[in-house]
């Protein structure tokens, strides 16, 4: 009597400790104030593209996106309501991509979208989209409405090329898009 007491006392360690160690991996890849996925997993998910890209042949494109004068709206509203900003763009953003596509918060106010099996004008086409999605939307501090625009730049993987390249070029087409005034969208050619 007293080893099963023993195994099933045993057994309930291992399911809690299983389940603490799944909660820890979760943890690991996720932002934790979005709950996006974070800049490790997204790396992860963007070298698994990659070597499914050099497999099969399709294309896939990546979004580099950014808060417009996302300090301006820290100092004068305060970073919780700079935190509510993050929160409602991670998930209208994560609410019109499809199941396949990813989303991650890149770094502070940015955020970085993997399209699969997509090309220059499509993946244009969803930074567009997103784009609209960002400026509609409306946020209360007080009483004032805060409006927010969002800044994108679109690249399409070039075979062969690393991962770290690609996102370079699609920061560089969202710095194209900062410098020509803001909230639109500029694809890398």
């Amino acid at each position: 009597r007293r080893l099963k007491r023993i195994a099933r006392i045993s057994d309930s360690y291992q399911f809690e400790l299983q389940d603490i160690k799944t909660r820890f991996e979760q943890a690991s890849r996720s932002d934790y104030l979005t709950g996006l996925s974070n800049r490790l997993d997204m790396y992860k998910r963007l070298e698994a593209e990659r070597s499914r890209t050099a497999r099969h042949g399709k294309p896939f494109a990546v979004i580099m996106a950014d808060i417009d004068r996302f300090k301006e709206i820290n100092d004068t509203f305060g970073h919780d309501l700079g935190d509510q900003v993050l929160v409602t763009i991670a998930r209208a953003f994560a609410g019109c991509l499809r199941g396949e596509d990813s989303c991650a918060r890149w770094g502070g106010e940015e955020f970085l979208i993997l399209l699969p099996e997509t090309c220059g004008d499509d993946a244009l086409a969803v930074a567009e989209r997103l784009r609209g999605l960002a400026e509609n939307l409306a946020l209360e501090s007080g009483t004032s409405r805060i409006r927010v625009t969002i800044s994108l730049g679109v690249a399409v993987y070039a075979a062969g090329e690393n991962i770290d390249s690609c996102i370079k070029r699609a920061d560089d087409a969202l710095y194209r898009a900062k410098n020509a005034g803001r909230n639109r969208s500029v694809l890398h050619v």
